[in-house]
């Protein structure tokens, strides 16, 4: 995992949670659409029937909620992670880091809120990165 390209990936994570959200949504409200699927009042499918259309569509539907919910359980999972990756870090660290890959502040406000330049600021996020990569690996 490159933590650099995971930190710089941390917003659309969010946003591919929000978007699947909405359709897990979509498909549940699809569902309460769909007929009975040729049951009778005591949940006995009637003589006679064949397989129709609507029991394909409720499966698949409960097939492709499934597939999203794992896309987004591992998309938390990321999301977890690289905030506590960034919480284990030294406050000036932290600041840097979360600033920048998380809050999505700019260099110029990082380097005004620590009081530093910017190249400072841009020297030791190279830094710190490279050390959280190092550390990833072991």
């Amino acid at each position: 995992m490159d933590i650099k390209k995971e930190l710089n990936n941390y917003f659309e994570y969010k946003k591919e949670i929000i978007k699947i959200n909405a359709e897990i949504n979509e498909l549940r409200e699809n569902e309460s659409g769909l007929p009975n699927g040729g049951m009778d009042i005591t949940g006995v499918r009637a003589k006679g029937y064949k397989k129709n259309i609507t029991e394909a569509m409720a499966i698949s539907n409960i097939i492709k909620e499934n597939k999203l919910l794992n896309r987004k359980e591992k998309l938390e999972r990321k999301i977890n992670f690289l905030e506590k990756l960034t919480d284990s870090l030294k406050e000036d660290e932290k600041t840097i880091i979360k600033g920048f890959y998380i809050l999505g502040k700019t260099n110029r406000k990082i380097a005004l809120e620590l009081d530093i330049t910017i190249e400072a600021v841009k020297k030791r996020k190279k830094r710190i990165l490279i050390r959280l990569q190092n550390e990833y690996k072991r």
